[in-house]
């Protein structure tokens, strides 16, 4: 069974702009939702993911 990634725009997110987040341009490799660098850490808001959480399992 693969899971089905849905097709975000990776150029459109709607998220309080607080100045403390950007856009990486990416999307999530698991969920497909857009890549979010908030205090220096590119993170999904939808599913949770991180940059570098696979390095760690």
């Amino acid at each position: 069974m693969t899971k089905e990634i849905e097709d975000f725009d990776v150029n459109f997110i709607r998220f309080e702009d607080t100045g403390e987040e950007e856009l990486t341009g990416e999307n999530c490799p698991i969920c497909g939702y857009p890549i979010v660098t908030e205090d220096g850490l590119e993170l999904c808001y939808r599913c949770g993911w991180y940059r570098g959480m696979e390095e760690e399992d």
